[in-house]
């Protein structure tokens, strides 16, 4: 039997229910023996309906925690469950995809924040247009992107200032800081190839009059601007030629400062000191060469000779003569007979060993088949490198201009086995894991061609290229070379006339150049041309 303080809790939970206080009324009736009161019953099925009512209001509102809860309250309630289910079902749907586009605008704000703080600002604006204004975020990083393109047009206008009045190191600090705060700002690349001109100029002027250092601080003072453009790329490296020369100078390399300031006269021609330079520099090779000429140089200092430099001591001082001078050696008082080297001759099955200053050894080959092979073997082959393969594991032979790979077993070229092929520039030909030797035709205005050996492969002599010689090669500074040599002002032609292997210098299209001069290559002798020091060796 229900003791009085029941219907006591009845009638409270009846009032809060009539005053829509739900959470106190059921607390009143959801527990203990009154739930089974009549009057609790019919608390109950009111508060089921009011708790799915407010449910509904919860989910409008964006509030799904809250919609949820009263779910599980009009559930214990007594409401139906499949009323409850189904609400439930849309309720934690609806929260889903809110959840997903909250995620998705949370990741756009990133990214438009990612895009402002990295300079592109209007990247970022791009992706805050999509977005809702009312976004206090959003506001913020628009706000941001406003802030930060004013202060690119501040700094750019007192970059301006700078340059007219002539304070390009101040003007380069504010370009800097436009670029930091707006890297797409109107006008910043303008501005960039303006201040790099101005301080062009005054490098000019300054190396002009032979003022070195004034012109290196100037050209320093620029410090990331206009880095990469050519106009500064070229004013670099006129100053990197002066500094090598004034190096030779320091050290008494007579021929590196003579050839490095012979390629600054031609990027400073009115540059008085240059040419005075040039001529001072061609009278002390004249000299040294007069010098060497003399009976100091006649004497032999047991020596092995190489093509660039002065001898070095081998058997000690005064060491014997080489043969043929012995038998030449002139009677006292007489002066010793000289004999011209003989020239360098093109036949049939030639080849060379050609010592280029700066650029390296390379082996040049006229044959119309050459074959590759092991080193060491019995068969020699006329490229022998130092690896695993056969006596003569392949040849390249040319038929007309076109160059075809033969092999009596398979090798692979770019990936491929194969036993013959027709070989196009860049082919990867793969003999050994350790020999895989890059196909190259540098130019198509010739037909000699270029084995370059790669890696830490190499032949007899340090030789890391192989030249495919066919009445033509050329050597200069690009990668349309067949031999390139780093830092050369011009082009040098390889060519074979009457017989001999004959040079002379060329246009950057290979043409003849006005007024050249042709030399006959002479077996041993150094020749000099366009920046470029080279000594031709007959090896067969």
């Amino acid at each position: 039997m229900l003791g009085p303080l029941v219907f006591v809790k009845l009638k409270a939970a009846e009032e809060a229910l009539r005053a829509g206080r739900l959470e106190e009324a059921y607390e009143q009736v959801a527990s203990g023996e009154i739930r089974e009161h009549k009057r609790a019953q019919a608390v109950l099925a009111g508060l089921a309906d009011a708790f799915l009512a407010r449910a509904r209001e919860h989910e409008k509102a964006g509030r799904y925690a809250e919609a949820l809860l009263d779910l599980n309250r009009a559930a214990a309630s007594g409401a139906g469950p499949a009323q409850v289910a189904e609400l439930r079902q849309w309720v934690v749907g609806v929260a889903e995809r809110e959840h997903n586009l909250e995620q998705a605008r949370r990741r756009q704000i990133e990214a438009a924040k990612q895009r402002i703080d990295a300079g592109s600002l209007d990247g970022g604006r791009e992706i805050l247009a999509d977005l809702d204004v009312a976004n206090t975020q959003v506001q913020r990083l628009a706000e941001q992107a406003d802030l930060r393109e004013r202060a690119a047009e501040r700094s750019l206008a007192d970059a301006r200032r700078f340059v007219q009045v002539g304070q390009f190191g101040p003007a380069c600090r504010s370009l800097e800081a436009a670029r930091v705060q707006n890297p797409k700002a109107d006008g910043l690349l303008e501005m960039e190839a303006e201040i790099v001109h101005g301080v062009i100029d005054r490098v000019r002027e300054a190396l002009g009059a032979g003022r070195l250092e004034t012109g290196a601080e100037l050209l320093a003072q620029l410090g990331e601007v206009g880095r990469g453009l050519p106009e500064r790329s070229e004013w670099e490296r006129i100053l990197d030629d002066i500094r090598t020369a004034a190096q030779a100078v320091s050290n008494a390399d007579w021929a590196t400062a003579r050839r490095v300031t012979l390629r600054l006269k031609t990027r400073l021609p009115d540059a008085e000191w240059v040419a005075q330079a040039a001529e001072q520099l061609e009278r002390i090779d004249d000299l040294v060469t007069a010098v060497h000429a003399g009976p100091l140089g006649a004497v032999r200092v047991g020596e092995v000779r190489s093509p660039f430099g002065p001898p070095s001591l081998k058997d000690g001082a005064f060491g014997p003569a080489h043969a043929e001078e012995t038998e030449m050696m002139p009677r006292s008082g007489q002066e010793p007979p000289r004999q011209a080297p003989p020239a360098v001759r093109v036949g049939p099955s030639t080849r060379w060993q050609l010592f280029v200053d700066g650029a390296g050894t390379f082996l040049m080959i006229a044959r119309h088949r050459v074959t590759i092979g092991r080193a060491g073997s019995d068969a020699v082959a006329d490229i022998a490198l130092p690896a695993d393969l056969a006596s003569i594991h392949a040849e390249i032979a040319r038929i007309d201009d076109d160059y075809f790979l033969f092999a009596p077993h398979p090798v692979r070229v770019n990936g491929r086995p194969v036993t013959q092929r027709l070989l196009e520039d860049g082919d990867r030909i793969e003999l050994s894991p350790r020999a895989r030797p890059t196909f190259r035709l540098p130019s198509r205005r010739s037909a000699s061609a270029v084995l370059d050996l790669g890696g830490s492969l190499r032949l007899a002599g340090d030789v890391r290229r192989v030249i495919l010689f066919d009445r033509h090669a050329t050597m200069g500074p690009g990668p349309a070379n067949h031999i390139v040599v780093p830092g050369a002002y011009g082009m040098v032609a390889i060519f074979e006339r009457a017989g001999n292997l004959c040079v002379r210098p060329t246009s950057d299209r290979g043409a003849e150049s006005p007024g050249a001069e042709t030399f006959v290559l002479a077996d041993g002798a150094p020749v000099e041309l366009a920046g470029m020091r080279m000594v031709m060796r007959v090896q067969s």
